[in-house]
């Protein structure tokens, strides 16, 4: 008999090892996956506002703007733009939706941390399309995932470099707890 429930614990102990070793590898690997999901939204916020400084840039070229730097004052089109300044008032910063070509109007306050969460836009199953991230699908419908961006901006140099701040938070419900990742460009007044 003893020989037999050592034989069973020899037998457990063979099984339950390379089932937990299985089990943080695949924790290990949907956390990489969260990881790289959200480094790749806070690197397109920092796209968007180069999008703008370049949209800005060109429009200087054709001579249909006075001043290529007139976004970083929030003036005339780019007034949407002032809820990504950091200010004593401000300290949320905004996000910006990829969801058409302007995207200077797309630009949401994250006062309400809601109104920064990512969501997947639903595709119909008949199409060849695939599924993209948006803020808030307006014409199909979507599913709010756990991520949120935040993007800031501030104004450096007397006003010539503009740090860029663009941070994604994520509530990992597999690792429990709340995670965040930041990335931070700049971008310069070349014009003067």
């Amino acid at each position: 008999m003893i020989e037999v429930l050592v034989a069973i614990a020899i037998l457990m102990i063979a099984i339950v090892g390379p089932l937990t070793i299985a089990a943080k590898s695949i924790q290990s690997s949907q956390y990489a996956r969260q990881q790289i999901t959200a480094t790749y939204f806070a690197q397109e916020g920092i796209t968007a506002i180069h999008a703008i400084r370049n949209e800005s840039a060109l429009a200087y070229i054709d001579n249909s703007t006075a001043n290529p730097w007139e976004w970083t004052t929030a003036m005339q089109n780019y007034l949407s733009l002032s809820a990504c300044f950091i200010s004593s008032t401000n300290k949320n910063g905004c996000n910006i939706d990829f969801s058409d070509s302007s995207l200077e109007d797309n630009a949401v306050s994250c006062a309400t941390k809601s109104n920064c969460t990512m969501e997947l836009q639903i595709i119909n199953s008949n199409s060849k399309k695939s599924p993209f991230y948006v803020l808030k699908a307006t014409s199909s419908p979507s599913s709010p995932t756990p991520y949120t961006r935040m993007i800031r901006l501030k104004s450096l140099n007397g006003g010539d470099e503009i740090l860029i701040t663009s941070t994604v938070e994520w509530n990992s419900k597999l690792l429990g707890g709340i995670y965040s990742i930041t990335a931070t460009s700049s971008v310069f007044n070349v014009y003067q």
